[in-house]
């Protein structure tokens, strides 16, 4: 609830910004932070699993424009949390939010792709653990420090790789 609330919040701060102009400003911030931000191994992950002719899409629950950037600096696909916009590319409000329905997203996703392999989704929220169950390979993506999700009692990890990073 509070998520669909902090949404519709963002949505409304940034009405009448420009689609392009959220792209240029979210495309700095990722410019700007990006040594600092940047988790070394899941690029390495991300850049071999691309070199093996995987089709590589960030999924999140966050806004488009952040989310559009990053996988521009990535150079892979994304699907995420959508502002809306007027037909001029303004922001009007807050549109689709993908917050606990990342799967039918990704399947839509894959869907308009005209061919993909196998389906391997990595992820360091806990949130996502049902859909890592629904992919070829789930990979649950953890700092060796962070033990959140393999103690948490009601979130079970078995048949899913834990990757540490």
């Amino acid at each position: 609830m509070l998520h669909r609330l902090y949404l519709r919040c963002v949505g409304q701060l940034l009405v009448n910004y420009s689609r392009e102009e959220l792209l240029e400003y979210a495309g700095i911030f990722w410019n700007q932070c990006w040594d600092n931000r940047q988790i070394r191994t899941t690029v390495e992950l991300l850049a071999d699993a691309k070199k093996c002719g995987s089709h590589v899409a960030l999924i999140s629950a966050a806004i488009d424009p952040p989310v559009i950037a990053l996988s521009q600096k990535l150079e892979v696909g994304a699907v995420c949390s959508q502002l809306a916009y007027d037909n001029d590319g303004h922001v009007t409000g807050f549109g689709r939010d993908l917050f606990g329905r990342k799967i039918p997203y990704l399947h839509q996703y894959l869907d308009g792709l005209d061919q993909h392999g196998p389906v391997t989704v990595y992820s360091d929220n806990a949130n996502d653990i049902e859909m890592l169950r629904k992919v070829d390979r789930g990979i649950i993506v953890q700092r060796r420090a962070d033990s959140r999700i393999s103690e948490a009692p009601r979130v079970p990890t078995d048949g899913l790789e834990i990757l540490y990073i």
